[in-house]
């Protein structure tokens, strides 16, 4: 029970941005995956995608949960 705890990962390193293909130095390779110029990019420039309400769970009706299960 008195084990010392096992160090932690880390995961910062080198990472190839997804968007330009550039190398940056990532300070979490599982969560940062744009540079900066990319990020700033995507921060100032409107998205050609309209926005939508994400859609909720559909909720069976009392018919249909005697069919599923």
């Amino acid at each position: 029970m008195d084990q010392t705890p096992a160090p932690r990962v880390s995961y910062a390193g080198p990472m190839t941005c997804l968007r330009c293909e550039q190398r940056f130095q990532s300070w979490d390779r599982r969560h940062n995956r744009l540079c900066q110029r990319c990020r700033q990019v995507l921060h100032t420039q409107p998205s050609d995608e309209h926005r939508y309400r994400t859609p909720s769970r559909r909720r069976l009706a009392p018919d249909d949960s005697a069919a599923a299960g």
